[in-house]
């Protein structure tokens, strides 16, 4: 199966005070350490940022089509640059999701999306797999100016997968998000 990968990278990083894509972690920058985790199972790996500065990396850069619609507008411009009906999608700011995730969601793919479910419930949309189909969707939230990640899938057929501790890939900080000062200290 040919399947894009898609790197939300284009954040404002605003509660760690500098760019997350540009933090190191085990010797690479949280950016090429996405890309690591999908660049297996993909043929084709999209960079989703406003500005060329990664394109010595040798991945395609898709800008947001508008600007201040956040991660959104990322996905949505990446999705639809995409050459694959399906997308696997990493946020750059979460270092502890492994390829096997990816490879497990890719078992459940149908609908629009196939989102992890945490054992707290939380859904995780900028870990996901995205068809095609979603692009639909995501523009009904642009046209009413949802920008908000969560709220995607009042607009979407979203299919999740819980993701229990018995997986081999498990771990307890699977879903860590690097937001903050403080939660780049935990994982460094």
């Amino acid at each position: 199966m040919n399947i894009t990968g898609i790197v939300i990278a284009g954040g404002k990083s605003l509660r760690m005070g500098t760019d997350k894509a540009l933090l190191l972690y085990h010797g690479k920058t949280m950016l090429e350490h996405a890309i690591g985790i999908i660049e297996p199972i993909c043929n084709e790996v999209i960079i989703s940022r406003n500005g060329h500065e990664f394109g010595h990396l040798g991945y395609r850069i898709v800008p947001d089509e508008r600007p201040d619609c956040g991660p959104v507008m990322g996905l949505y411009s990446a999705l639809k640059q995409a050459v694959n009906p399906v997308s696997v999608v990493i946020s750059c700011d979460v270092p502890n999701v492994p390829s096997a995730l990816y490879r497990y969601l890719l078992q459940y793919n149908s609908g629009d999306v196939v989102q992890p479910k945490s054992q707290n419930s939380f859904v995780e949309p900028l870990i996901a797999v995205y068809n095609k189909s979603a692009l639909a969707g995501i523009e009904q939230a642009l046209a009413a100016s949802d920008f908000k990640l969560q709220n995607l899938r009042k607009y979407l057929n979203v299919c999740e997968v819980l993701i229990e501790p018995s997986l081999p890939f498990y771990q307890d900080k699977l879903f860590l998000n690097v937001n903050a000062p403080e939660d780049y200290k935990r994982i460094s």
